[in-house]
């Protein structure tokens, strides 16, 4: 379309919506040919941005547009100004989006314009979650997570150090507790280099670094800020937010966070990127892996470090990825002032856990990257440094630096709202679910309450007896503990490994056994209302044992016997009669004749497993005076298939000396029977014995 503008006067709304929103009259609107959810330019002297529309017919006037605080600041306007609306018309990375949705690789052109349509507002949020999805479903290849992560720092922020030492930073994929950033950071400075570390806030953990150092000291830095601090003491622990280092990174996040989307090549574009733009040149990056942490397999792990070294490489960093244990928690703190606290203790020396050991091993890391260290020795100077005491001397440096007044374990308080949750059984602890524990944690109010969290008095290995504390839930307001609390009492985070496996009684023990529930069972009884339950049971079962015994001596005749009526007589004439016409081998087809729905035919019968009630074959047995002879047994299946019969029936018979013949004489017929096997167990083993076939089918 072609480009049409417009002044308009602004009416400021002291909303902050986070996103670029204006109001328009529908009139006005009308006049621009926008529908709800389009985007204009706005330009107010040298600045510009582009805002989603909204409509109104009262709140905004004709030729008016209301602007929410997030443009205004943006604009720089502060009252009724005017200002140039003009539509943006089809935005062309609304394409390249559609492409990747298609499963088309993108090129760096491509990807730089949808990130800089991103970190300008020109993409609305549908748009933007339509390429956060598709980068999930479809994945980024080694050159798209590459252009990603150049596209992302081009479109960023980028802090320039003076100083010559080299510049150095951590990141850890997440999924554990502990601040191991708050242990590194005062060992890296302390040692000489610099280390701007920013850091995100909780997302699902019970704390991020940035919580948990907002606890004594501010976070909330400026890019000038990090530069002069970090120049000034050796590093900072401040808050990526407040820089705006990649602002489409920040905005992609917020989309995929409620989705709890984590596409890897865009983790790590947007780990990279960040990393980049405060000028880092040496980078290690933590893998952790475990069954409650965000990567749960090795292999997955080990090509996520393989692309994070790639890529480091292409934007011009030296990225080294480790892949650490995350089975367990690291430190035995969940929450922002309880994992603060912890972190304290190692820099004074209190603790010396796996969460200093991991803290050293990843200091030592940059050590060795970086020369300070030889290969495999990084670690011991970082121990050194720890336990020497420098690290915390240089934490409190860091403190002060960013307009702290806490500077040792002991300032902070510990809640005074509080529960233990103790086992309810003895063993020895074989895993601890972090997951669960985290989610105890956030229950009792984290990260939001400082204060609240856990702290564990076991961990894996630990034997434990019945009664004894696992972890003390702690809170800021009654209500949160008392929910955290009910959850932790029906999920626990502890599986513990029994000592006793499996265990053989003897009888004895076994009789001792049945006593005791014979014995229980009989305490139960006493209850009053159970016993009359059981009185009903009992007259129930009486009723229906009388009823199927006189259902017994009602049938009993029925199955003894071949039915009187006379047209059950007439069938087993008509049977007797064949027969005996037949004999020595003689062969025939009796007349049709009728039979009554469930009447007994037959006796002696066999039926072939599979039979319906179209075809039931009998075997029968003529006396040696050519007398037919009947039988009262009749399986009970024949019975049920009799009953499902129509009330016509057609009634064949084939007779045979023996049984081989008799087997020949049923193929003739495509009747199907027993196998060869079972035919002289039918027709006796005498192979002179007259054998006969009555075949019923339906008419």
């Amino acid at each position: 379309m072609e480009k049409y503008s417009q002044n308009l006067t602004t009416k400021i709304f002291p909303i902050t919506a986070g996103r670029m929103v204006c109001v328009l009259n529908e009139v006005d609107a009308r006049e621009f040919g926008l529908f709800v959810g389009d985007r204009v330019e706005l330009k107010y002297k040298k600045k510009s941005c582009v805002a989603v529309t909204d409509f109104t017919k009262d709140y905004v006037k004709e030729n008016h547009i209301g602007l929410f605080k997030d443009v205004s600041e943006l604009l720089g306007v502060k009252g009724k100004e005017q200002v140039n609306v003009s539509p943006t018309g089809r935005i062309k990375s609304v394409d390249f989006i559609r492409k990747k949705m298609l499963g088309e690789k993108l090129s760096y052109d491509e990807i730089k314009m949808i990130v800089k349509d991103i970190a300008e507002d020109r993409l609305s949020e549908i748009e933007t979650t339509a390429f956060v999805s598709s980068v999930f479903m479809r994945g980024l290849d080694l050159d798209e997570t590459t252009s990603m992560t150049k596209a992302l720092i081009e479109n960023g922020n980028r802090i320039k150090f003076n100083s010559k030492k080299p510049i150095v930073d951590k990141h850890s994929v997440g999924g554990v507790n502990g601040r191991a950033t708050m242990v590194v950071v005062p060992i890296v400075a302390a040692a000489g280099l610099l280390i701007p570390k920013t850091s995100s806030r909780s997302i699902t953990s019970a704390a991020g670094t940035a919580d948990s150092m907002e606890v004594i000291a501010r976070v909330d830095l400026s890019m000038s800020e990090v530069k002069t601090l970090t120049e000034k003491v050796g590093g900072v622990l401040s808050w990526g937010g407040a820089v705006d280092l990649a602002p489409a990174d920040d905005k992609i996040i917020k989309i995929e966070h409620p989705l709890s989307l984590d596409p890897e090549g865009q983790v790590i574009a947007s780990v990279l990127a960040k990393k980049a733009s405060v000028g880092s040149k040496y980078v290690v990056i933590d893998l952790p892996v475990g069954k409650y942490v965000k990567i749960k397999d090795k292999e997955i792990a080990l090509r996520m470090a393989k692309k994070f070294v790639q890529v480091g490489k292409e934007v011009g960093m030296e990225v080294e990825a480790v892949i650490t244990d995350g089975e367990e928690p690291s430190g035995l703190a969940f929450g922002p002032a309880l994992e603060t606290k912890y972190a304290l203790e190692v820099l004074e020396g209190k603790r010396f856990d796996n969460l200093a050991q991991k803290s050293c091993e990843l200091s030592g890391v940059l050590f060795e990257m970086v020369g300070l260290a030889k290969t495999n020795k990084g670690y011991d100077m970082a121990v050194d440094i720890l336990k020497s005491g420098r690290a915390y001397e240089k934490m409190k440096e860091i403190i002060k630096a960013q307009k702290g007044k806490i500077f040792s374990s002991e300032q902070i308080p510990m809640p005074k709202l509080k529960v233990n949750i103790i086992s309810k059984e003895d063993g020895v602890v074989e895993e601890i679910n972090t997951k669960e524990l985290t989610k105890i944690a956030r229950m009792a109010g984290c990260p939001a309450n400082k204060y609240a969290g856990i702290m564990m008095n076991k961990i894996v290995g630990d034997k434990i007896t019945k009664g004894e504390i696992l972890y003390t839930i702690y809170a800021e307001q009654k209500n949160k503990l008392e929910v955290a609390e009910e959850y932790a009492k029906e999920n626990n985070p502890y599986k513990l490994k029994k000592i006793i496996l499996h265990t053989i009684r003897s009888k004895k023990e076994w009789n001792c056994v049945i006593k005791f529930l014979i014995k229980s069972w009989w305490k139960i009884m006493e209850n009053s209302v159970k016993l009359i339950l059981i009185i009903v049971l009992l007259i129930f079962g009486l009723i229906v044992l009388i009823t199927g015994i006189s259902v017994l001596f009602v049938m009993l005749p029925i199955m003894l016997n071949v039915s009187n009526d006379s047209v059950g007589n007439d069938s087993v004439n008509t049977i007797s009669n064949s027969l005996s016409i037949f004999k020595n081998g003689g062969r025939g087809v009796s007349p049709i004749f009728s039979i009554n729905k469930g009447e007994i035919i037959s006796s002696y019968a066999f039926v072939k497993k599979g039979f319906d009630s179209h075809s039931i074959i009998f075997a029968v047995h003529p006396t040696l005076e050519n007398d037919f002879f009947v039988d009262s047994t009749f399986y009970q299946s024949s019975i049920k298939v009799l009953n499902s019969a129509p009330n016509r029936v057609r009634a064949e018979i084939f007779c045979a000396i023996d049984g081989s013949s008799l087997k020949t004489l049923v193929d003739s017929e495509n009747v199907e029977y027993y196998s060869n096997e079972e035919l002289p167990s039918i027709c006796g083993e005498n192979e002179y014995t007259p054998c006969c076939l009555v075949v019923i089918r339906k008419v």
